[in-house]
């Protein structure tokens, strides 16, 4: 007889399934993208600091998981058209999309949330726009 904590991991399993997190490498990303790799599904990681994802995705990999990151500029209509593309080729297909918020290299090495400045808004629109904007495909 399966335990319940086996019949559990069985309903909540992510084996099979391809996730996408925009802004991996910042925290909310981050957590939620090492959260559903755990749960098995297969990563896109995409953040506008492609470096940045390399920690996450060691993290991903080193606990059994499969991850690879991309870069995309959610304010840029060309970038995630690429990254549409990009992802179409490697996966073939993404069943779960997690945009997390955007957020400014300050905030993320602040561990207090900051009110955006007005520098920052034009941009922050922009990725808002952007991403529920439709695409062709």
């Amino acid at each position: 007889m399966k335990s319940q904590a086996t019949i559990l991991d069985e309903m909540f399993s992510l084996k099979g399934k391809v996730a996408l997190v925009t802004g991996a490498a910042g925290g909310v990303g981050q957590t939620f993208a090492t959260g559903l790799a755990r749960a098995g599904a297969t990563m896109a990681l995409c953040d506008i600091q492609h470096d940045a994802l390399n920690p996450v995705i060691a993290t991903i990999e080193n606990s059994g998981g499969s991850a690879e990151g991309f870069f995309v500029d959610l304010a840029s209509q060309a970038s995630i058209l690429s990254l549409r593309d990009q992802l179409a080729s490697s996966f073939g297909r993404v069943d779960i999309l997690v945009t997390a918020p955007p957020s400014t290299s300050a905030s993320r090495s602040s561990t207090s949330m900051k009110a955006p400045t007005s520098a920052s808004w034009p941009s922050i629109c922009a990725v808002s726009i952007n991403c529920r904007r439709p695409s062709s495909r």
